[in-house]
């Protein structure tokens, strides 16, 4: 969409002969509240998804993390689980993410054939 916003100028003041200036101003028509980038991203040897589903042999509880980073290059994973937690939640967060993707790191090494798989934890306070 592309926006045109009409600024009028006094004539004593304008720089040249038109009555007007205009700008023009291409803005997104989406709200930034309902953007949703795209759910995978990636190349032929890395992929990045953002909260997407990872699908496994077995039934895994937390098969959802927040970003998942997978390098085939060099056979390593990489979960990513944010958390906003309340201040006195704080200390146990970070252990609680870590135990609730074991499981799903078990799997995505099996399945893809990775020599590392690690779970990241990014706990963001106000503290």
């Amino acid at each position: 969409m592309l926006i045109t916003i009409c600024i009028h100028i006094p004539q004593e003041t304008q720089p040249t002969r038109n009555k007007k200036t205009v700008i023009e101003i291409e803005r997104n028509t989406l709200p930034y509240y309902r953007y949703k980038p795209e759910p995978a991203l990636g190349s032929a040897n890395i992929v990045l998804y953002w909260d997407r589903f990872v699908i496994t042999d077995q039934t895994v509880d937390f098969n959802i993390p927040d970003i998942t980073f997978i390098d085939r290059e060099k056979k390593i994973a990489l979960i990513i689980d944010i958390a906003v937690p309340l201040t006195h939640n704080l200390s146990n967060i970070e252990a609680e993410k870590i135990t609730k993707y074991e499981n799903l790191t078990l799997e995505i090494k099996n399945i893809r054939k990775l020599s590392n798989v690690s779970v990241c934890t990014l706990v963001i306070s106000v503290e």
